[in-house]
């Protein structure tokens, strides 16, 4: 499967941008975003984020192997959405 990062123009979350994955692998996620939404990803890490004032901070769909680890998120409603995960590693969520 071919990895795409598809860019929505103009969308950010709280000032910061959006990042959407499809079909990805074999990533280290730790930019300054304001939301994170992995769809068929694999072995993906989503480490030292800091996210605020969102529904839903990280989002993982059908995903597997991935790691979130050492991310502050605050003042939301959900922190994560794990939809069909096969496996899953979460560590240290503040």
């Amino acid at each position: 499967m071919e990895s795409i990062q598809i860019n929505i123009t103009n969308n950010t979350v709280n000032g910061k941008p959006l990042y959407f994955y499809k079909n990805a692998h074999d990533l280290v996620i730790e930019e300054n975003v304001g939301q994170v939404i992995l769809v068929n990803c694999t072995n993906i890490t989503v480490k030292n984020l800091y996210l605020s004032n969102i529904d839903f901070s990280i989002m993982l769909y059908f995903c597997s192997n991935c790691t979130i680890e050492n991310n502050t998120i605050a003042n939301t409603e959900d922190e994560l959405i794990l939809f069909s995960q096969k496996i899953i590693s979460s560590r240290t969520i503040q």
